[in-house]
This record gives C-alpha cells, sequence and structure tokens, in this order.
C-alpha cells in the first residue's frame, strides 16, 4: 500500500501537471487565432471604392510631390498595389533574397512583437514613393514621414530616420527598394494556413545608403 507520503506527492505532482497543462491550453488559446480572409484583407473592389470616394487616401510626406502633380490618384495607386501584391503572392514561393543585399551595414529589423499592419495599406505608399523615382526624399535629425494612407481605420506610414548623421538623403526610388524589404521578409506565418501570414512593421537601410533607415509602421 502507498504510504500517506507517496500518496500526497502523487496528488501534488497530479495538481502540478494539471496546472502546467491548463497553462499551456490557456496559451494556445491566447495566440491570434487565423482571421477570414475578408477581416485580414478587404475585397480589392472595396478598397478601389474607398479610394474613388475619398474615404481611404494616400497622402505624401511634406516637400515630396503631390499625386496631381504626377497625374496620379489614390485610386492609381491603389489598383497597382493590389496587382503587384497578387504577383508577390504568386512569386512567393520563388522569394529572392536580393533584398538582402541592399545595405552592407544596416541589419534590417521586423517587429514580431508589435502590430501587425493591414498589408495592402503598406504597398500603397511604397507605390507612391516608386512613382517618384529620382525625387529626393530627405531626412533631418528628427526624421521625415514619405507617406502615410488616411482610412480611419489600420493606416500605415513610411517614415524615415537618419543612423548615424545628422542628415541624409536619398532618391524616393532607393526608400521604396528599401522599405520593401519589409514587405517582402517581416510575415508573421500562422500554421495550418497554407502560408498566410499577418504583415509586421519593419525597418531596412534605403538602397545604396546605411545611413537613412526605412521605417514601415502602423500610423
Amino acid at each position: 500500500m502507498l504510504s500517506l507520503r507517496h500518496l500526497l506527492s502523487s496528488v501534488h505532482l497530479t495538481v502540478v501537471l494539471a496546472v502546467v497543462i491548463m497553462g499551456v491550453i490557456s496559451g494556445v488559446m491566447g495566440i491570434p487565432q487565423p482571421p477570414s480572409e475578408a477581416a485580414q484583407r478587404q475585397k480589392a473592389s472595396d478598397l478601389i471604392r474607398a479610394a474613388e470616394t475619398g474615404e481611404l487616401e494616400i497622402v505624401p510626406g511634406p516637400g515630396l510631390p503631390s499625386l496631381a502633380s504626377l497625374n496620379l490618384t489614390s485610386r492609381d495607386l491603389v489598383v497597382r498595389a493590389l496587382e503587384r501584391l497578387e504577383r508577390f503572392k504568386l512569386e512567393l514561393a520563388e522569394e529572392d533574397d536580393n533584398s538582402n543585399a541592399l545595405t552592407k551595414r544596416y541589419n534590417p529589423t521586423c517587429d514580431y512583437w508589435g502590430v501587425s499592419l493591414n498589408i495592402d495599406y503598406a504597398w500603397f505608399c511604397y507605390e507612391y514613393l516608386h512613382s517618384i523615382g529620382s525625387t529626393t526624399c530627405a531626412v533631418p535629425s528628427w526624421g521625415s514621414r514619405f507617406c502615410h494612407t488616411v482610412s480611419g481605420s489600420g493606416d500605415v506610414a513610411w517614415s524615415g530616420s537618419v543612423n548615424g548623421v545628422s542628415y541624409t538623403q536619398s532618391s524616393c526610388a532607393d526608400v521604396a527598394n528599401g522599405g520593401v524589404w519589409v514587405l517582402n521578409n517581416c510575415h508573421y506565418y500562422i500554421i495550418g494556413t497554407a502560408g498566410w501570414y499577418y504583415q509586421m512593421q519593419g525597418t531596412n537601410a534605403a538602397w545604396g545608403n546605411e545611413n537613412l533607415i526605412v521605417s514601415v509602421h502602423e500610423m
């Protein structure tokens, strides 16, 4: 027969195991569950309509060309970004690592502990910066905002900060090419969803300029 001490020890072990198991279950339950596609990404037609009606705007940073001066509208950028995102999804299996060579002395970062971003909105500003090409994107010591979306919910911004200098600048195309690393790499993959992921915030140097750090983040 088991002694009282052994019996109490067995009971204690059972209680401890139960607590551990409950903790694991609670942790799993606390992990963000895969959202429906409608919750993760609005339908393309809804985004395009919002851009047409003014509910969604892509706003250039101070001193950068207006969309009107480029003969562009928010709708144009939304359509381009959605098309590019679809191509990117199709090419994801053949992901190109060339973006890792955009900078030599700055290590890109992904914020996996922060909030996730609206994937589409993150791409809209890329399209704008890519469109203005050789225009200078300047960054003083206090930083710059290159572009942001305005929709009232889940808005995204592209900003710049200096790295070891008091002022720096690059072409806006190089800023776009640096920031796109974040869009291509800062993914929080959801287990069991065939490659579905959250777009996370992150940073990378502008192409060819490790003194200019591009940040893609929540507005």
